[in-house]
C-alpha cells in the first residue's frame, strides 16, 4: 500500500508498513547556472546543487532528515518513493 506524505496519518500509516510518497520539483536557474528543488509535501524540502545527481542526492538526505524527524525514528528510505518534476530553463518559460 502506498500513501501520500502530508495526508492525514501518514505517520500511522507508515508505521503500519504502507509505503511514503511525496513529489518534488525542479527547476534550473540560468542566471545562477544551479539546480533548485522543493517539495510540497515535505514542507522543508529546498536545496540547490550545481549538478542533477548531486540535487537528487541532496533532497533524499533531507526526506530522510525530516521524515525521521517528524516520526520520531530512522526512516527506511526504501520505503518511501519520490516523484520529480523536472522543469528545465525556468527564465525561457516564462
Amino acid at each position: 500500500m502506498k500513501y501520500r506524505i502530508g495526508w492525514p496519518l501518514w505517520s500511522f500509516a507508515y508505521r503500519l508498513g504502507a509505503t511514503l510518497t511525496f513529489s518534488y520539483q525542479v527547476e534550473y536557474d540560468k542566471k545562477s547556472d544551479k539546480w533548485f528543488a522543493f517539495s510540497r509535501d515535505i514542507d522543508f524540502i529546498v536545496a540547490e546543487a550545481s549538478k542533477l545527481d548531486e540535487l537528487f542526492k541532496v533532497v533524499e538526505e533531507e526526506a530522510l532528515f525530516w521524515l525521521s524527524k517528524s516520526l520520531g525514528e530512522k526512516v527506511d528510505m526504501s520505503r518511501v518513493v519520490t516523484t520529480r518534476t523536472i522543469y528545465p530553463f525556468v527564465d525561457d518559460i516564462a
